[in-house]
């Protein structure tokens, strides 16, 4: 819930469960990776819908490295939707382990992209 009440309705991040999801650790390793997709993410000058919404679900090795990564919900503009793509092709690693203790050898996060929703909002 912190993690959701601190970054705004556009940072959203669910996780997926398993051992070690819970406590203060793994909700800053949430916010951390959800600071990292979006200091990556160029928001399109010529987006064609202002309040336009990307879903992409992203899967962390417990080393940091990206092992997965795909657009989950379109968001019906093109230009949108191909910054989100470019965002989600530049990051290879999220440059973090998981917090020491953690016991998951990997962990999925939903991320969802807001055209209105402004940086900063963390």
């Amino acid at each position: 819930n912190n993690v959701k009440s601190g970054t705004g309705s556009a940072t959203k991040i669910e996780e997926g469960t398993g051992s070690g999801t819970s406590g203060p650790s793994y909700a800053s390793y949430a916010a951390w990776v959800w600071s990292v997709y979006e200091s990556a993410w160029v928001r399109p000058e010529d987006a064609s819908i202002p309040d336009a919404t990307v879903e992409v679900s992203v899967t962390i090795a417990s080393n940091g490295t990206v092992i997965a990564k795909r657009i989950t919900k379109r968001s019906g503009d093109r230009a949108v939707d191909a910054s989100v793509q470019s965002a989600l092709d530049r990051i290879t690693t999220v440059s973090r382990p998981f917090p020491e203790g953690a016991k998951d050898k990997q962990r999925t996060y939903i991320i969802p992209f807001n055209m209105k929703t402004s940086r900063g909002a963390a």
